[in-house]
């Protein structure tokens, strides 16, 4: 792929996590849609488009898929303050935020040297992808009991 079309899928990724971010705030305060069904469903799509990247082999291909991932990793990111503070109460929401971002820090820190040694073990991206896409899957089944058990708990 040329620099050019990076380039530009570079900028399609900042483009549509902005508009992601957008549209969140109108399905969440103007359309009352739920922040953990909106959490849920876009990170089951952050999963299945981080998965599909090693099988599109052209720019035609993976244009669309990273402008999809962008929409959800831009819903992601800004659901996770709200819920956070939905999980834990406003009293303990800040210390709780502080563990999920230096959480988050730490995995930035080492996940593209642990990336690039898979890769370089393996020559392939197959696997880096698809184990961040299961690995996102996880997360999902994790963020799935959480809810299942709060809707389901004796209040």
């Amino acid at each position: 792929m040329s620099q050019k079309k990076s380039a530009i899928l570079m900028s399609l990724l900042g483009l549509f996590t902005t508009i992601g971010e957008i549209f969140l705030g109108v399905f969440v305060d103007l359309l009352h849609f739920k922040s953990n069904n909106l959490y849920i469903f876009s990170l089951l799509i952050f999963a299945i488009t981080t998965i599909m990247m090693p099988y599109c082999y052209t720019f035609q291909y993976i244009a669309p898929v990273v402008c999809i991932y962008s929409v959800a990793h831009g819903f992601i990111v800004s659901l996770r303050l709200v819920l956070t503070t939905e999980a834990v109460g406003i009293q303990h929401s800040t210390k709780a935020y502080s563990f999920v971002s230096v959480t988050s820090g730490i995995a930035g820190l080492f996940t593209p040297p642990l990336f690039g040694l898979v890769y370089d073990v393996t020559g392939s991206f197959l696997i880096v992808f698809c184990g961040a896409g299961f690995c996102s899957l996880i997360g999902l089944v994790f963020i799935l009991t959480v809810v299942l058990r709060n809707k389901f708990s004796v209040k």
